[in-house]
Order: structure tokens, then sequence, then C-alpha cells
């Protein structure tokens, strides 16, 4: 009786393994498909607010002007594939005063 309990746990354990498995693997949802619409709906919303603005001015722009607004433009989709913003980008690797990365003002503990 004895060996027919010893053969008994690792059944067990091995019916318990197979149970938790199933269960931490199952698949989950994590909720993200709302806020990523919506998140996308402003992006639109932003693009199209822009290109309207940017209609409204293209009668009063001049051309260098255009051309300047176009060139920030670029600057700016440039700098957020980098993941900083259009200022950060143009002001270079130095930063300001106040960022992480500017001088240091008085003594550092």
């Amino acid at each position: 009786m004895a060996a027919l309990a010893w053969l008994i746990i690792p059944l067990v354990a091995a019916v318990a393994a197979a149970f938790w498995g199933r269960w931490a693997g199952r698949r989950r949802s994590t909720g993200d498909g709302a806020s990523l619409a919506g998140y996308e709906r402003f992006r639109t919303a932003m693009e199209n607010a822009a290109a309207e603005a940017e209609a409204a001015d293209a009668g009063t722009q001049t051309r260098d002007a255009r051309a300047a607004a176009a060139d920030a433009r670029k600057a700016a989709r440039k700098a957020a594939r980098k993941g900083r913003t259009a200022a950060a980008q143009a002001q270079g690797e130095a930063g300001e005063e106040d960022s992480p990365r500017g001088p240091v003002a008085g003594p550092v503990p």
C-alpha cells in the first residue's frame, strides 16, 4: 500500500502541473484596444485640424513662409521618430539649463 501512495503523489503533482500550465498559458485581454482606438481618433483629429489651419493660412502666407513651415513640420516628424520634441532637436544634444543634460548650477550632492 505504501508503494501505491508513492506512485499516486507524482501522478497528482503532474495533473496539478498540467492544470496550472493550462491556466498560466491562457489568452488574456489587455484592454488596450479601446485606448489605442481613442489615440488614433485623437491623432486623426489633430492632423485634420492642422491641415485646416494650414489651408486657411496658405492664402496669406508667402512662399518662403510656407517653405519654412514645411521644413518645421518635417523636423518635428523626424524628431518624433527619434522620440524627442522639435524644440529639443533644434536645441541639439546640450539641452537647456534646467534639463537633465544641461549644465549643473551649484554643487552636486
